[in-house]
C-alpha cells in the first residue's frame, strides 16, 4: 500500500523514502517519552507528589501515538478509496459533547476556556457522526495546543442565508501566514512554531479529506497575530430537511471553564 502525500496521489520512490523517514521520526518522539517515563515510574525514580505530572506527560505522548496511527490508517483509506461513510441522522452538539470529552484533560492542562456558541434549533445532520466527531476534535484540538494557555476557544455553528451548515473553530494564538497554513495543510507538514508543540501533523489534511467526503469545505482564515479560525462548510443536502425545515433560532453563548464538566453542554 502507497501511503498518501499532499496531493492525493501516492508517494512512490525518493518521495516514499522521505515519507517513511518522517513517519519514524512522528512515532519515535512519543513512544521515547512513553518508554524514559513509564522506566522512571517502575523503577520508583519518581517522588510520590509528582506521579501524576509523570502520568499526564505518559497519557499526552500515548494520545499523539494513537493520533498518529488513526490518521495514518484513515488517510491510507482514503488513498484507497476505501473510506466510506456511515450515513445517519445526527446531532451536532452531541458530536461536540463527545469532541470535548475526548479533549477534557487538555482543557484543564491549558487552562482553556471553551465557548459554545448554537442555535437551540439548529438542524440534525446528514452524515458519518464518527467522523464529524473526529473532524471538530482535531480542529478544537488545534486550537487548544496552538492558542496561549488560559487562552479562549470558540466554538460555533450555524445556518447561513442558502442553507449550509458552517463550523467554526477560532483561537486567540498567534495565527499563521498564508503560506504557514499552506504547510499545516499538507501530510506532516508543521511550521516553525509547532514544532514545540506535540502532534503528528496530519490532523488537518485528515480533517479536509473528512470535510471533504461530506462534500463540504475546510477553509483556515488567517491574520498573523490574531489568532486562527477555522471554517467546516457543509451544503444544505447534509442537513435533514435541507431548506425546507431551516428556521431561524436565538444564539446563545455558554463558556466552559476549565473546571467545568462536560456535562455542561
Amino acid at each position: 500500500m502507497n501511503a498518501p502525500c499532499a496531493g492525493g496521489q501516492p508517494y512512490a520512490g525518493g518521495q516514499n523514502d522521505l515519507f517513511l523517514a518522517t513517519l519514524a521520526h512522528e512515532l519515535k518522539t512519543p513512544l521515547g517519552a512513553i518508554c524514559g517515563y513509564a522506566e522512571m515510574l517502575a523503577g520508583g525514580h519518581v517522588s510520590p507528589d509528582r506521579v501524576g505530572e509523570h502520568a499526564a506527560i505518559l497519557w499526552e505522548a500515548a494520545q499523539t501515538l494513537k493520533g498518529t496511527v488513526e490518521a495514518m490508517l484513515d488517510l491510507a483509506r482514503l488513498d484507497q478509496g476505501e473510506l466510506e461513510l456511515d450515513n445517519s441522522h445526527f446531532d451536532l452538539g452531541s458530536c461536540a459533547e463527545a469532541a470535548v470529552r475526548t479533549l477534557i484533560t487538555s482543557v484543564k492542562v491549558r487552562g482553556v476556556t471553551l465557548d459554545l456558541t448554537m442555535p437551540p434549533q439548529l438542524p440534525r445532520i446528514i452524515g458519518d457522526s464518527r467522523m464529524v466527531t473526529q473532524i471538530l476534535t482535531n480542529l478544537i484540538s488545534n486550537a487548544i495546543k496552538y492558542g496561549p494557555e488560559g487562552g479562549r476557544v470558540g466554538i460555533s455553528a450555524s445556518v447561513n442565508a442558502t442553507g449550509q451548515l458552517l463550523i467554526d473553530i477560532s483561537d486567540d494564538g498567534p495565527g499563521l501566514s498564508a503560506e504557514e497554513a499552506k504547510v499545516a495543510m499538507a501530510p506532516f507538514g508543521r511550521v516553525d512554531r509547532a514544532e514545540r508543540v506535540p502532534g503528528h501533523g496530519l490532523g488537518l489534511p485528515l480533517t479536509k479529506a473528512l470535510v471533504e467526503l461530506h462534500d463540504g469545505t475546510l477553509n483556515l482564515e488567517n491574520q498573523p497575530g490574531c489568532g486562527t479560525h477555522a471554517r467546516v462548510i457543509l451544503p444544505a443536502s447534509r442537513i435533514v430537511g435541507g431548506d425546507a425545515d431551516l428556521q431561524q433560532a436565538f444564539v446563545f453563548c455558554r463558556p466552559l471553564s476549565p473546571s467545568a464538566g462536560v456535562n455542561h453542554f
